[in-house]
């Protein structure tokens, strides 16, 4: 991938290759009963992929060009959130708190950063917006994620992003709905009208 990545650095097929090599073998040394050193080391190289990755800013404006390099950014920001968890058996409880604070706000960062590069006024990346604001929801940020989403419609908007937008809302309505129902089934009654979709 190096010397293939030498002549183009703006490849983003190799580029995505690369990370997802990293990852496996990052995966590979879990499965295997890596130490927490060896996992460390893993982890750090598919982040030294993804960084060198997003560093290969496009130089136009036009976004069927941003496609690939917005999905890499996607990917890196999933990276963290979800496969650089500590293994809980090889640390504490605090430890593994701690650790999953910073790799939440390392995927944070990495969203904002992403979402600070797409030249929105001209175009914009729907599911960036939307997958962000899903990490928001995901944090317990209801706020956050609909500022995220509104903010992307006031800059641009399109259907995606309303859509986005709207399913985000009926999903928080549907598990608030489906909490309340298992918690208090007594006053999920059709006089309520909770019960009949109301």
């Amino acid at each position: 991938y190096e010397e293939e990545l030498s002549h183009d650095s703006r490849n983003y097929d190799i580029w995505f290759n690369y990370a997802r090599l990293e990852e496996g073998a990052l995966r590979d040394l879990r499965e295997e009963g890596s130490t927490g050193e060896e996992e460390k080391r893993a982890t750090n190289r598919v982040r030294e992929v993804y960084e060198r990755t997003v560093a290969q800013v496009l130089p136009g404006g036009e976004k069927r060009h941003w496609r690939h390099y917005i999905s890499l950014w996607l990917y890196y920001a999933l990276f963290e959130e979800i496969e650089t968890k500590v293994h809980p058996s090889r640390v504490s409880a605090i430890a593994v708190l701690l650790t999953s604070r910073q790799d939440y706000e390392r995927a944070r960062q990495i969203y904002e950063t992403a979402i600070r590069l797409v030249p929105h006024r001209q175009f914009t990346f729907a599911k960036l917006c939307i997958t962000f604001a899903r990490f928001k929801v995901r944090q317990l940020q209801l706020p956050a994620a609909r500022k995220i989403l509104g903010t992307a419609i006031g800059m641009c908007p399109k259907e995606a992003l309303f859509n986005g937008y709207i399913q985000l809302e009926f999903d928080v309505r549907h598990r608030t709905l489906s909490t309340w129902a298992r918690g208090m089934p007594e006053t999920m009654t059709s006089s309520s009208g909770i019960g009949e979709g109301r």
